[in-house]
C-alpha cells in the first residue's frame, strides 16, 4: 500500500469515527426521552455517511455492517416497523462496535473484522419481527476445485441457512448454471483451472447471457486481492474472506449479502 492510500484510509477512519460520535450523542438524547421520530433522518444520514465511507476506503465489511443497521432505519422511515428499546440497542451496540474497530484499524489497516455480537442482535431482531430471511430456502452456488472444500462450506451455510446448493468445479462450469439459473449468493474460490474467480466474475458481470445474476453478490475465497479500482462493475457487491477462512465471518458476510437482495438493492 502505497503512502496516499494509506492517508486516504485513515483519513476516511477519522471522518468516520466523527460520525460515531455524534451517533452516540443522538442515541443519548433519545434515550432521555426525546422522540427517536425527531432524530430518525438525521440516524439515517449518520449510519449512510458510515457506509459510504467505508466501502470507498475499501473497509468492505464495516461498510456492509452499516447496512445492515441502516436496513433496520430503513423499516421504521417505511413504517413497516416502530421505533424501539430494541432497536436503540442495536444503534448503540452498532455505534459501540465499529468505533473499537475504527481504533483496530487505525493500529492495522488489514485488521480482519469480525461483528459477532452486532450480527447475533440483527438475527434475534428480524426474528421477533417476523422478518427472518432463514424462512425461505435460499439458492447457492459454490464453486471450487476441491470436493471437500465445497461440502466444508455447505455444512457451514446449512447450520444457518435452509438452502439448496448446485455446485461448480471452475468458472467456466459456473457460468452455464449462472445462464439459466438465478441465485441468491455465489462462493467462489479464486485459483482454479480452466476458468479461474477473478475471469469468472468479469464474465458474470459483463456477459449478456448471464444476465440474470449479473448482480448476485459473490463470497470471494482467496488469498488474492485484485485492484478494485480497474474495473469497478466487476468487483461491484464482491466480499472477500482471506484464507484460512474463518466460519462466523463466512455467515457474517453471506447474511449482509442477502439482505442486499432481500432489499432489493441489487
Amino acid at each position: 500500500m502505497d503512502d496516499f492510500a494509506r492517508d486516504y484510509k485513515i483519513e476516511t477512519l477519522d471522518e468516520i469515527q466523527d460520525n460515531l460520535n455524534i451517533l452516540e450523542d443522538v442515541l443519548q438524547e433519545i434515550q432521555n426521552g426525546e422522540s427517536a421520530d425527531l432524530h430518525l433522518d438525521e440516524l439515517f444520514r449518520l449510519l449512510h455517511s458510515v457506509k459510504g465511507n467505508a466501502k470507498s476506503a475499501d473497509f468492505l465489511i464495516l461498510s456492509k455492517g452499516a447496512h445492515c443497521v441502516e436496513d433496520i432505519l430503513l423499516r421504521v422511515k417505511n413504517k413497516e416497523i416502530s421505533f424501539n428499546g430494541e432497536i436503540l440497542d442495536i444503534l448503540y451496540l452498532c455505534q459501540s462496535s465499529f468505533l473499537d474497530a475504527i481504533l483496530k484499524l487505525k493500529n492495522n489497516l488489514e485488521e480482519d473484522l469480525v461483528f459477532d455480537d452486532l450480527l447475533n442482535a440483527i438475527n434475534a431482531f428480524e426474528s421477533s419481527s417476523n422478518e427472518n430471511i432463514d424462512k425461505k430456502k435460499i439458492n447457492i452456488l459454490i464453486v471450487d476445485d476441491e470436493e471437500d472444500i465445497i461440502e466444508f462450506l455447505e455444512n457451514i451455510v446449512q447450520t444457518k441457512h435452509d438452502s439448496i446448493f448446485m455446485r461448480a468445479q471452475n468458472g467456466s462450469e459456473a457460468l452455464d448454471l449462472c445462464k439459466n439459473k438465478k441465485f441468491d449468493v455465489i462462493l467462489s474460490d479464486f485459483s482454479m483451472p480452466v476458468m479461474n474467480g477473478g475471469e469468472f466474475i468479469h464474465s458474470l458481470r459483463h456477459d449478456i447471457d448471464n444476465s440474470i445474476n449479473e448482480k448476485t453478490p459473490v463470497l470471494m475465497i482467496t488469498g488474492h486481492r485484485p485492484d478494485l479500482a480497474v474495473d469497478k462493475k466487476t468487483w461491484e457487491h464482491v466480499f472477500f474472506i482471506k484464507k484460512p477462512f474463518d466460519e462466523k465471518k463466512i455467515n457474517f458476510v453471506l447474511n449482509c449479502a442477502l439482505r442486499l437482495s432481500k432489499r432489493g438493492e441489487l
